[in-house]
């Protein structure tokens, strides 16, 4: 038995030297995955008109059987958020066509790269199902010295620089920016105290307007649906006239 052992000890070290190292290749898996990364503080509007476009692209792409699009949707990091979108471009069976998920890729990348609005890509799934979301792989960077956001953001753009000047690798995300607008509002407690208005009231307000306020659920088709306020989709020159009724006291 021990020799039986050693014999499978040996064996697995001469097929650790035999076998050649390096990463899983990419496979056809008959999808693709396509997403779309708009300007920081973009509508949903905006990146839903982007979505379409790339689903027109795919589809008017030989080999592509079908498109479905989630405009909000970052595929890559399970996050909604308006101003990014994600596109599965389903292929056809191998017998009806002649390129491979791979070249069917580059060319939707090639025509994807057309869009002025916003920063879009297709990519392969990863080799193995719940080993990334993607195929490639990740790199890191972690400020060590405290510099805070600005400079994290300068060395993850220095860095996707640099991916996209070496040859082979093409098309950096970043889950990170630093750069996203905001609005900063500041309550007058004393004089909404004055005129009756409730401080918890106000925040809804501004809750519902400026983010999303959770209404209710309802039964339909099969599945329970999910109603939040329309408030996110409030544009800028309205912030002024939010109203938020007094109560007397």
């Amino acid at each position: 038995m021990f020799a039986v052992y050693l014999l499978l000890l040996c064996a697995a070290g001469v097929m650790f030297k035999v076998v050649p190292g390096g990463f899983i290749p990419t496979q056809d898996k008959l999808y693709l995955i396509g997403g779309v990364k708009m300007p920081e503080g973009s509508s949903l509007a905006r990146t839903d008109a982007v979505i379409r476009k790339m689903s027109e692209i795919g589809m008017n792409t030989e080999g592509v059987d079908y498109a479905v699009a989630f405009p909000g949707l970052n595929a890559l990091q399970f996050t909604n958020t308006p101003n990014t979108g994600t596109v599965f471009f389903g292929l056809k069976p191998f017998d009806q066509r002649k390129h491979t998920a791979a070249e069917i890729n580059a060319e939707i990348n090639a025509k994807i790269a057309q869009i002025q609005q916003g920063f879009g890509f297709s990519i392969l799934p990863p080799p193995i199902l719940g080993l990334g979301q993607g195929s490639g792989y990740s790199l890191y960077i972690q400020d060590r010295g405290g510099l805070g956001y600005g400079a994290l953001q300068s060395a993850v753009n220095a860095m996707s620089g640099a991916i996209m000047q070496t040859p082979g690798m093409h098309f950096p995300i970043s889950t990170y920016q630093a750069n996203v607008p905001q609005l900063d509002v500041q309550v007058d407690r004393d004089k909404a105290k004055a005129q009756g208005v409730s401080l918890t009231e106000l925040f809804g307000t501004l809750q519902t307007y400026l983010g999303s306020s959770y209404v209710n659920d309802f039964n339909q088709f099969g599945r329970t649906w999910r109603v939040d306020g329309p408030g996110r989709w409030a544009i800028p020159r309205e912030r002024g006239r939010y109203r938020q009724p007094a109560h007397p006291q």
